[in-house]
């Protein structure tokens, strides 16, 4: 296998430890749900940051994928975009959920030093 083989080939083995992480995001849900949401505090914070994170990953693998079959000269340019627009969305919408959480937090901590 040649060194740039190796290199190409490294962010590939992301895609099963990304699906697993996706599962157990999907199982954490369908837990919190079927307990009423009495864990929801922390799940939420596990899932909103963990799934950040994950969706960032997705970026790099998803890139990975798209250079590999540019390699092998496979191009479904519509199916790579797709996949890239489905990542930045996620990542999008959740860093739009952390901010507007920190914007409500500065709002209440400047609220209740007025009151004071």
């Amino acid at each position: 296998m040649r060194a740039d083989a190796v290199v190409r080939a490294r962010a590939v083995y992301l895609g099963g430890m990304l699906s697993s992480a996706i599962s157990m995001m999907f199982a954490g849900r369908f837990l919190n749900m079927i307990m009423g949401g009495a864990l929801s505090s922390g799940l939420y914070a596990i899932e909103l940051y963990g799934g950040l994170c994950m969706f960032m990953l997705y970026v790099v693998f998803d890139t990975q994928m798209i250079i590999e079959d540019a390699h092998n000269r496979r191009g479904d340019f519509v199916e790579h975009a797709m996949k890239l627009l489905t990542d930045f969305v996620a990542i999008f919408v959740r860093l739009l959920i952390i901010l507007t959480q920190n914007a409500e937090k500065k709002q209440q901590r400047e609220r209740e030093k007025n009151r004071r």
